[in-house]
């Protein structure tokens, strides 16, 4: 089993992603503190429908976030589908996968629209707190009664903290950079893929399909973040102050879902 080396601070967030920025936004606003920096950066936003003139926000959706989209749309359905064929717990703690990476996009388009965030009210954002509750969700399942899909939770609450690379704010936090902090995240979790792999090796293929399209979902997410956001979140320069952002006033439309079924024949 891989583990992380990221250092304290990655440890003591295991729990839940809102856990981990509280932490992380008191780390580095003492660092702040200490260095006396300039005037702290502003906080980020999230997606949805169009931008109001007064928001300052632009409508264009940002490369980063299309190339999101298409990941999404290639990388996540396949996991997705497969944990609806197994259905069950399977089938419960792949919903929670897939809600916390698209929650993840509402943090893209965040990233895409404002300016870097201060450290101190970073973890007070609604769309950081929203991929939070997904991967404390996981977490919940996993620390729980222990069941059959034992492997199935421990994999996913443990390679959820992928998501977590929005929250590299500077190397002075104990952090893997973003690429990094995916793959090691990764391998956290790998230790009880490769367990469920044995158990269905001769038994259930979609179990097997399942934990290879998990993989395949993860490395896409490696190879978005080193093409978009290798040294870090690449927030905007020129954006909004996210201080006075609403999620609601955030440009960028949504992925489309599966086209309705035809007409009956």
């Amino acid at each position: 089993m891989g583990t992380q080396t990221t250092g304290a601070l990655l440890l003591e967030i295991q729990e839940t992603l809102l856990k981990r920025i509280d932490e992380i936004s008191n780390r580095l606003a003492s660092v702040e503190a200490k260095v006396g920096g300039g005037s702290p950066p502003t906080l980020p936003a999230t997606s949805a429908p169009a931008a109001p003139a007064s928001s300052g926000a632009s409508d264009a959706v940002a490369p980063s976030v299309q190339a999101y989209d298409e990941f999404l749309s290639t990388s996540l359905s396949p996991v997705v589908g497969f944990g609806k064929q197994i259905g069950g717990e399977v089938g419960e703690i792949t919903d929670i996968l897939e809600k916390a990476f698209k929650a993840e996009r509402e943090v893209v388009v965040a990233i895409s629209k404002c300016k870097k965030p201060a450290p101190e009210v970073f973890g007070k954002l609604a769309f950081i707190t929203a991929v939070g509750e997904q991967i404390g969700a996981a977490h919940s399942k996993a620390d729980g009664k222990r069941t059959d899909a034992f492997n199935h939770y421990k994999t996913v609450s443990e390679t959820l903290n992928a998501l977590t690379w929005v929250c590299y704010l500077g190397p002075n936090m104990g952090m893997s950079l973003p690429v990094p902090h995916v793959d090691e995240s990764w391998q956290c979790g790998e230790f009880y893929a490769n367990k469920i792999l044995r158990e269905f090796k001769d038994k259930d293929k979609n179990h097997v399909d399942w934990v290879k399209a998990l993989k395949e979902l993860y490395m896409g997410l490696k190879a978005y973040v080193k093409q978009h956001h290798a040294t870090g979140p690449s927030w905007n320069m020129k954006g909004v102050d996210a201080a006075s952002y609403s999620p609601s006033a955030a440009g960028g439309a949504k992925p489309s879902g599966p086209p309705p079924p035809g007409p009956p024949p």
